[in-house]
């Protein structure tokens, strides 16, 4: 457990959208309520502010005033190995043995550790475990325990927009299993008590503060068919995989040892068919899909997955090897052999060692983590431009890339207003955002795009379409450059200085 804990915990990038996750969760508690209409965008001021993952950031926020970089380390731990805990839970819940348990545990842990960063979504992959739980309970041992997923959905809401995997799976749980419950035995009360629970789930997710709203911007997001084409966590995988074949070949790697994982599921299916888990089953087959269609549900889907693979998995090993005799003569065999020879470890010293090993090991991935003073960035930055900006004392509404938005809001605002940022369609109307994309594509009308908006400033990485766009302009010049982004200043707003930009090197990329 504490190694897997220590894979999964073993990412410290802070991703592009942490420093606004914390501004937003400050802003809540220096007002002692929600922000409920937009502060930050010049594009979109006042406009209402569907902000379904407040409850996240209000506990990053509390974190960092609290203890730094080091409590959001903390937190990020306590989220994984609660995760990695109710996982094994409910491992055992598959009457497997426990040396596959632990083979299956680990496993799991490097398909998720890619995606387990400090973001809202990290509270998704531990409740999901919680679910992941209680269903192979249900299953496997008709507990009655399942209604604490009730009241789990209503915190889950206010947590992150994640809750919608929840109830899909509690669903697809409670559709299958009641079937199953009328056509083996006509048992109307168990069909009634799951299809309650799945009833009271989704219910329990309206207890938020903007109730069906909620909902709406959860489901805004997912029809919105700019979402699965432009950010990157919601293209479709073989597209996600080949780009970052192309950029970052590791993580390009976990995702494929990561679909080999749900593959694995048939597999186990096929040498062990009969594992009284359809319900189980339908929702690892489910969610395998709809990671195929977008990237971020790949850890979700390698969560309810490990489950069944173990259970199919302990059934193989049981009719395949133990039943097939190769258990008995190979116990005969280590009697043949005696005692071990002076010196040599025994079957327990063995064990030790490696549990020692495995020990040391986790424990150093863990404390190499916890102890990191700063988080270096997952993505480049424009630290040299704001640097710029903050050394000249220059503020204004800043054009720039998605990506970049909530950086700007850290370390610009309020003084500065952005164009956009992460958080996306919660906030901004379809106009903005598509004229956005337009900007960022060079499409026709991205001239219209520069001059409708009252931009002040602009920064933009070189050699993009932006760059290029803004630099044909001759309303704007470029004051400020290095490696990571350029500075432009629009001529309507008075820059002294030199006539040529000034070119310099950007200071390290680093959270906070």
């Amino acid at each position: 457990m504490l190694l897997a804990i220590g894979v999964v915990d073993v990412f410290t990038f802070a991703d592009s959208d942490l420093w606004g996750h914390i501004r937003f969760g400050q802003a809540i508690l220096n007002a002692g309520h929600l922000i409920r209409y937009d502060p930050y965008s010049y594009s979109a001021p006042g406009h209402l502010w569907r902000n379904h993952e407040w409850l996240s950031e209000v506990i990053f926020a509390l974190a960092y005033n609290s203890a730094g970089v080091f409590g959001l380390e903390l937190l990020k731990l306590f989220c994984s190995a609660a995760m990695i805990l109710f996982l094994v839970l409910a491992l055992s819940e598959t009457q497997s043995l426990g040396a596959i348990r632990a083979g299956v545990v680990m496993l799991t842990a490097p398909a998720i550790s890619s995606q387990m960063m400090i973001r809202p979504q990290m509270f998704t992959f531990m409740l999901l475990a919680v679910l992941t739980w209680l269903l192979a309970r249900d299953n496997y041992r008709r507990t009655s325990e399942l209604w604490i997923a009730v009241p789990m959905m209503a915190l889950w809401a206010n947590f992150h927009g994640g809750f919608i995997a929840g109830l899909g799976a509690l669903g697809i749980y409670a559709s299958v299993a009641s079937m199953q419950a009328i056509l083996a035995g006509r048992d109307w009360r168990r069909a009634a008590n799951l299809s309650l629970v799945a009833i009271g789930g989704v219910l329990a997710t309206l207890i938020n503060p903007y109730g069906i709203g909620g909902w709406y911007a959860v489901g805004h997001a997912l029809a919105n068919p700019l979402t699965r084409t432009v950010i990157n966590d919601w293209k479709p995988l073989t597209t996600a995989i080949a780009g970052l074949w192309k950029t970052y070949i590791p993580a390009a790697v976990i995702f494929v040892y990561a679909i080999s994982f749900l593959m694995a599921l048939a597999v186990s299916i096929y040498l062990a068919p009969e594992g009284n888990d359809r319900a189980l089953i339908a929702i690892a087959v489910v969610y395998s899909l709809a990671a195929l269609v977008s990237m971020r549900n790949l850890p979700l889907a390698v969560i309810v997955t490990s489950v069944p693979f173990c259970r199919h998995l302990g059934l193989a090993w049981q009719a395949y090897v133990v039943k097939g005799g190769r258990a008995a003569r190979r116990a005969a065999a280590r009697e043949n052999l005696g005692a071990p020879a002076a010196g040599q470890p025994t079957v327990f010293g063995r064990q030790y060692m490696s549990q020692l090993f495995a020990t040391a090991v986790a424990i150093l991935l863990l404390v190499e983590y916890l102890f990191t003073p700063a988080l270096e960035s997952i993505a480049p930055n424009p630290c040299g431009a704001v640097s710029f900006m903050k050394q000249h004392h220059l503020h204004g509404n800043v054009l720039s890339i998605y990506n970049w938005g909530e950086y700007l809001i850290w370390h610009l605002g309020p003084d500065s207003k952005v164009f956009i940022d992460g958080r996306y369609d919660t906030v901004y109307p379809a106009e903005v955002i598509n004229d956005y994309f337009v900007l960022e594509e060079g499409a026709p009308g991205a001239a219209r795009v520069l001059k409708g908006y009252k931009h002040e400033f602009a920064i933009a990485p070189p050699e993009t379409n932006t760059w290029q766009v803004i630099s044909n302009s001759t309303d704007w010049k470029l004051i400020y450059r290095d490696d990571d982004a350029g500075l432009f200043a629009h001529r309507d707003f008075a820059i002294p200085g030199p006539t040529t930009p000034i070119t310099g090197s950007a200071p390290p990329d680093i959270f906070p």
